[in-house]
C-alpha cells in the first residue's frame, strides 16, 4: 500500500527492518526478564549443597542478545526485500 502511495523501495526496507528490530528487541528483553526471574527464584529455592547457586552473567546475556539480533535481522532481510520488490499495481489488485 505504501509503495502504491509513492514510497520508495528503500523506505519499505527501512520500515520493515525497524519493525523487525523492535520485535527482536522486545522478544530479547522479555527473555532477559524471564531469565532473571527464573534465576532469582532458583537462587531462593532450597537446593542440595552440591549444586552451585545460579547466577546470571552479563557477558552471556550480551552474547545471547547479539546472536538473537543477528538471527532476527537475517530472518527479516529476505521478507523485507521481497515486499519492497512487489509491483504497486499488483499489490492493489484484488485476488
Amino acid at each position: 500500500m505504501r509503495r502504491a502511495c509513492g514510497a520508495r523501495r528503500s523506505d519499505l526496507l527501512l520500515q520493515l527492518m525497524v519493525e523487525t528490530l523492535v520485535i527482536v528487541g522486545l522478544g530479547g528483553a522479555i527473555g532477559v526478564v524471564c531469565a532473571l526471574l527464573i534465576t532469582t527464584l532458583l537462587a531462593h529455592a532450597p537446593l542440595p549443597p552440591e549444586l552451585p547457586r545460579p547466577q546470571v552473567s552479563a557477558s552471556v546475556l550480551l552474547t545471547t542478545f547479539a546472536v538473537l539480533s543477528a538471527v532476527g535481522l537475517t530472518a527479516g532481510i529476505a521478507p523485507a526485500r521481497i515486499a519492497a520488490r512487489v509491483d504497486p499495481a499488483a499489490a492493489l489488485r484484488v485476488t
